[in-house]
């Protein structure tokens, strides 16, 4: 898929005389070129979220999420089938089998044993 494109751009640039077909086969031609820019585009906002310091609690409802000049989101506890530790990170596993990654130092200090607790952070074994 990756070379065919560019070389029916080729084609259609050589073979054809209608102007629109022509700047199509050029588009066909530099449309590799602009994979990495467009990844770019896709992925810089889903960065910025690990990027971020966040500050994570547990309350009755769920574990909230508050990143520093972001939007806060809530993990409803009913959601969470269970969590795994590996390390600092925390994998947060629903029932679909999404998982949420956060930091176990996003969680206070003081907070983190009673978080780890209440929404039982299990180690997995050592192999």
């Amino acid at each position: 898929m990756l070379i065919g494109l560019p070389i029916s751009g080729i084609l259609i640039v050589t073979t054809m005389t209608v102007p629109i077909m022509r700047y199509l086969g050029a588009l066909m031609i530099l449309w590799p070129i602009t994979i990495p820019g467009r990844a770019l585009v896709i992925t810089s906002d889903q960065k910025k979220l690990y990027l971020r310091r966040t500050v994570a609690t547990v309350r009755e409802d769920g574990i909230y999420l508050d990143p520093e000049g972001g939007t806060p989101t809530r993990i409803r506890l009913d959601w969470i089938r269970r969590v795994r530790r590996q390390g600092d990170l925390w994998a947060i596993i629903s029932g679909r089998g999404q998982v949420v990654f956060v930091k176990a130092t996003a969680f206070p200090e003081a907070a983190r044993t009673a978080a780890e607790s209440r929404i039982g952070v299990g180690v997995p074994p050592q192999t």
